[in-house]
């Protein structure tokens, strides 16, 4: 019998490849300052160099490893502040999902969660390992996202899982697992009957045991500050490619042949690589096994779905502006409002309105996630002119109104109204051809 003709390709998938260093470190198998020699490093994990080194970049992405130029890469340290930063967005990124999927369940949807409360959530031990596991994220929680389907708000988790994951694995001894349980059970009980008020009150009362104990062990071994590492080539080249994509040099479907890239911007293939690596990551570029890269397509129901990731971040950047400055937060959206008085579009008066709010956060976590969130929404609005058409300036001037009263819940919901679009009001981009 003859050899079979098709092509098998036995070498590890990059995403097979990503999961499994991130599950080293996650476990802390592989712990926080351990070298990752790229010789041993393709040896351990049998993969070959470029897969590794786009898996690192991806790694560094999320904060899991620190990458410094003429040296080693390293596992990157459980660092205080970006715990707390994530986990404050991810309290906010868990209610959405649970306020927007508990309508939607469906039986099968409730079956999983009758199935984890009574296995996971049996007793304090099991509930402990539940969080040592992180099956709280994958069968609890995740079945809320699943139901949505929302490939942003996928994308949104995909970014700060790693850092909620590895905190839950390394310290799960010392969260209130009786009080965990409780919560957990609790949200499980307000989503079989479709609840969702129960259900979000007990995720809330959930995070404020849980966060203060997850900060509590990591501030008690403050990692040694790592020093910023300078840009890299893929960094510059990530950073150009993403200017033509918003600015509209290269357009949607656009195909972008690495040695065209290389011949542009006069650098070798890997830098290249995993610059379009990072550019997939934020939705801007597609890419595909065997095939080349080329510019995304966003549809309006994808366009309507980024604008509610984005607006979720937006929602919690306004809430913790405020806290921290009401008065610059209420003058940052007045400048937004006075912009519209001066005859500025709705997207004009809400960027600049983003923009000075997003200052007056010190999460660096929720500024970074914001950056690349906007990023597919900005190049969305550059392609599709009926995008203002959509947006109600009288929201931003609500929105003021009751910033003014101090009314935060108000000024929540106008963002949120603000931020959710009618993808069939919307157009479809054009595609290069």
């Amino acid at each position: 019998m003859p050899i079979p003709s098709t092509r098998v390709d036995l070498t590890p998938h990059r995403d097979e490849l990503y999961d499994r260093i991130l599950d080293a470190i996650v476990t802390g198998e592989l712990p926080p300052g351990a070298r990752l020699a790229e010789p041993e490093m393709l040896t351990r994990f049998d993969a070959p160099r470029a897969a590794l080194r786009e898996a690192m970049h991806r790694l560094a992405a999320v904060g899991m490893v620190d990458v410094a130029p003429r040296q080693s890469t390293q596992v990157a340290p459980i660092e205080p502040d970006r715990v707390q930063g994530t986990f404050a967005v991810v309290h906010a990124v868990v209610a959405q999902g649970i306020a927007e999927g508990t309508p939607l369940l469906t039986d099968e949807d409730r079956a999983r969660l009758t199935a984890y409360s009574l296995t996971a959530l049996a007793d304090e031990v099991s509930t402990r390992e539940a969080i040592r596991t992180n099956a709280v994220v994958s069968e609890l929680y995740g079945v809320f996202f699943e139901r949505i389907a929302n490939p942003e708000y996928d994308r949104l988790r995909g970014w700060l899982n790693p850092t909620l994951l590895r905190v839950n694995a390394q310290f799960a001894d010392e969260f209130d697992a009786a009080a965990s349980r409780r919560h957990q059970r609790a949200v499980v009980a307000g989503a079989l009957v479709g609840d969702t008020t129960a259900a979000l009150e007990a995720w809330e009362a959930n995070a404020t045991v849980h966060l203060p104990a997850a900060l509590a062990r990591v501030r008690g071994d403050e990692p040694v500050p790592v020093a910023a590492p300078s840009p890299l080539i893929r960094d510059r080249a990530a950073e150009l490619v993403q200017r033509s994509i918003l600015d509209g040099t290269l357009v949607p479907g656009e195909i972008l042949h690495e040695s065209a890239l290389m011949e542009w911007m006069n650098i070798s293939r890997t830098p290249v690589r995993e610059a379009l690596a990072r550019l997939a990551a934020l939705g801007l570029v597609e890419q595909a096994y065997h095939r080349p890269a080329r510019v995304a397509t966003l549809d309006p129901l994808a366009f309507q779905q980024a604008m509610r990731a984005t607006g979720l971040l937006r929602r919690l950047a306004l809430r913790e502006g405020f806290a921290q400055d009401p008065g610059g937060t209420t003058a940052a959206v007045a400048e937004a409002v006075t912009e519209l008085d001066r005859g500025a579009s709705v997207v004009e008066a809400a960027t600049t309105m983003a923009a000075r709010v997003e200052v007056l956060t010190s999460n660096a976590v929720l500024v970074e996630l914001i950056a690349r969130s906007t990023a597919r929404v900005r190049w969305y609005i550059l392609h599709d002119p009926a995008v203002s058409a959509t947006l109600n300036a009288a929201l931003i001037r609500d929105l003021h109104a009751a910033l003014v009263a101090g009314d935060v819940d108000r000024a929540d919901a106008l963002v949120d109204q603000l931020y959710t679009v009618d993808a069939n009001a919307l157009t479809q981009p054009q595609e290069s051809a």
